[in-house]
Formats: structure tokens, sequence, C-alpha cells
């Protein structure tokens, strides 16, 4: 690979069943669909890694085609329960292309000055992370090590409660932290990502009172 750019990536997340996709078309899909660039750097990810699964299933990167596991990148972001909780790529919001086996959703997202940053988007607890200042240091600086998503204890305790993860689906807690669900094994299943999304965020919408609180708005975490 060019400059081995992505030599500390692939170190800490090794492929499981990696995928080639064309990186150019997959960049000309999100600016169809969203109205935004995709940053260099994740098109360069793109043609030199691809997408697929990595680190045992732990991260998962969307492609340009849905296949057996997932959607693609553009029709998962077109899910219509993401603007109950989110601004729209266009007006700030961001844009996913990866998730952990959680259901946590890396993704990057364009500031009022212009600049590119890389997000995390916890769906458990409907909040968004700020990853880093600027989206060309999230491969070299940040997705370097294999706890950099995923705390190992968390996934002890969900691979203890609710075994080996069905391709597709992500450990979800039977209940959810919005309302003081714990992180112990007894907590932890197997779900569609499709039904855990629609039923957490319909959950934070009901414990959404306060005007700060309204969708859209806690949301954003200060990313």
């Amino acid at each position: 690979m060019a400059e081995g750019r992505f030599d500390r990536f692939l170190a800490a997340f090794p492929p499981l069943r990696q995928r080639t996709v064309d990186a150019d078309a997959l960049a000309a899909d999100v600016r169809a669909a969203f109205g935004i660039d995709a940053p260099p750097d994740l098109v360069a990810f793109w043609r030199e890694v691809g997408c697929g699964s990595f680190a045992d299933g732990e991260l998962y990167f969307f492609g340009r085609d849905a296949d057996a596991t997932r959607e693609s990148l553009a029709d998962w972001n077109r899910q219509a329960f993401w603007r109950d909780v989110l601004t729209a790529p266009r007006s700030g919001g961001p844009v996913f292309f990866a998730e952990t086996c959680f259901g946590d959703q890396l993704g990057f997202r364009y500031r009022p000055d212009g600049a590119c940053v890389p997000v995390l988007f916890a769906l458990a607890t409907v909040e968004l992370y700020l990853m880093a200042p600027e989206f060309g240091r999230l491969f070299p600086e940040v997705l370097t090590e294999r706890d950099a998503v995923t705390d190992p204890e968390h996934l002890a305790a969900a691979k203890q409660g609710a075994g080996l993860l069905p391709l597709g689906q992500w450990y979800s807690p039977i209940v959810s932290p919005l309302v003081g669900g714990s992180a112990k094994p007894h907590n932890f299943m197997a779900m569609t990502p499709k039904a855990f999304a629609v039923a957490t965020i319909a959950e934070w919408q009901a414990l959404a009172s306060a005007p700060e609180a309204e969708p859209g708005a806690a949301a954003d975490g200060g990313a």
C-alpha cells in the first residue's frame, strides 16, 4: 500500500471479511446522496484497504453495495431515523462510514468553517463525540489500537452474555443505558441494527423533555 499510511490501522484491526470497493464511485455516491465530499483520507482508505469486517468483526466499514451483512453506505445513511436525532449532512451532520459491533457509528462531518472532522456516534446513549481535530489524523493517530473505539471489558461482557454475534447484528443492551441499564453480561443480546436504532431513538425521544434535549440538539455532544 502506498506509503504504508494504513499499516498501523491494519496491525490493530486485521481484516476478517475484506472486500474491494470502487473508491471514486463510492465518493461520488456520497456527494450525490448527501451533497458533501468524502474526505480524501477516507477515499484513500477505500482505494487501498477496501471495506468489510475487521478485527474479528468488531469493526465494519460500509461499501458501495449491500452484502450479506449490512446495507450500502448510502442506504444506511438514508435511514429516516437518523433525522430524528442528527442534522442532515448538508447542514453539518455526519455521514457514517463504519460501525462497531455495538452499533457505535464512525463518521465525518463538516464544521461551519469548512473543516472536516471524524466523529463517533454512541447510539446506545444518543451522543456524538469528536474523535480528532481533523479527519486526516483518524487513521494514523486514533485507529491504531484495538481498543480505540471498543472497550475490551465491555466486549468481554457482551460475548459472555450474548455469545458469538451473528452476521449483520450488534451486541445490544436489553435494558437501555438511557434508563439505567448495566453493562453486565446478563444485559446483552444480539439484535438487528435497524430494530435497535429505531427502539433506542424512540426511547430517547420519549425521555427528552427539556428544550435543550430536543431531537437533533442533544445528540451533538459538542462534536
